[in-house]
C-alpha cells in the first residue's frame, strides 16, 4: 500500500498535500480492492488519467444517487 501512495504522490506532486490525499485515496482504495497495487509506476493504473477517471465516476455516483433519491422519492411525481 505504501508503494501505491508514493506513486500517487509522485504523479500529483504539483498539488497541495490535502488535494493529493483527496485525489489519491479513492485510487489507492480501488487499486487495493482490485489487486492492482503492485502495478508498475509507468502503467495506466498509476497514471493521472486513471485517477481523474476514478474520481469522476465516484463524484458522479455520490452526487447522482442523492439527486435521484430527492427527485423521485422525496419530491414525488409533479406531473399530476
Amino acid at each position: 500500500m505504501l508503494f501505491g501512495l508514493i506513486t500517487v504522490v509522485m504523479v500529483v506532486s504539483d498539488f497541495p498535500v490535502e488535494l493529493r490525499f483527496l485525489i489519491g485515496a479513492p485510487v489507492l482504495l480501488l487499486k487495493q480492492i482490485l489487486g492492482l497495487n503492485q502495478a508498475p509506476a509507468n502503467s495506466f493504473v498509476s497514471s493521472n488519467t486513471f485517477g481523474v477517471i476514478i474520481n469522476s465516476l465516484l463524484g458522479a455516483f455520490l452526487f447522482g444517487v442523492p439527486a435521484a433519491f430527492w427527485q423521485f422519492i422525496v419530491k414525488g411525481d409533479n406531473e399530476q
